[in-house]
């Protein structure tokens, strides 16, 4: 069986239709090749909503989906750089330069402390 995708604005006309209570909910998912399950899911999640706040529910969803993802993406690169400056350099004017190449980059300093793995005194102390 394959997944179709209903608007916002569909899916509230369906619940709409239910609660007119011109046909049963059987029928009507019927019609609409959908399950009851899927009814039941829709009227708890959209139930009493207007057509506009479901589609705005619906693309805030679709949007923390993307903003979800894209921040692992973020959080597991950091984790690699803090591990090569973990490993690699020992050397105060190697991190010196690195970090003040991050600085020129917009990042902030709480930024730079938490990938680079250096405490907050020894930042402030000698990096600032």
């Amino acid at each position: 069986m394959s997944k179709r995708s209903f608007s916002a604005r569909q899916i509230k006309t369906i619940l709409d239709e239910a609660e007119s209570k011109k046909t049963t909910i059987s029928e009507l998912c019927r019609k609409h090749s959908i399950s009851d399950v899927t009814f039941f899911n829709w009227r708890k999640k959209y139930g009493g909503m207007s057509a506009e706040n479901a589609e705005r529910l619906k693309r805030m969803e679709t949007e923390n989906k993307k903003l979800t993802s894209k921040l692992a993406i973020l959080e597991h690169e950091a984790e690699i750089i803090s591990n090569i400056l973990k490993k690699y350099l020992c050397d105060k004017k190697i991190i010196k330069e690195i970090i003040s190449t991050m600085k020129a980059g917009g990042m902030r300093k709480e930024r730079i402390i938490s990938i680079s793995g250096i405490s907050r005194s020894s930042f402030y102390k000698n990096f600032s």
